[in-house]
């Protein structure tokens, strides 16, 4: 069965994993085998914070090339 601090993840875990990608991938190798479900929710924020950052700088040239014409 899984640890109780594993059923409630830190959400500072998963804030640094959505800011700092890198780090949820450290966290994801430093959990994976203690805490399963904090290592899976700290590997799925650094997916979506690539994601995220990726489609906010290539649209944000888009933006200010639009706004300052």
């Amino acid at each position: 069965m899984y640890r109780k601090e594993d059923k409630y993840p830190n959400i500072i875990f998963i804030i640094l994993s959505f800011l700092f990608c890198i780090l949820g991938i450290i966290f994801y190798i430093i959990y994976k085998d203690s805490l399963p479900i904090r290592a899976r929710l700290c590997l799925v924020w650094t997916v979506i914070g690539v994601v995220f950052f990726t489609i906010f700088y290539t649209l944000l040239p888009l933006f200010i090339v639009t706004y300052f014409e």
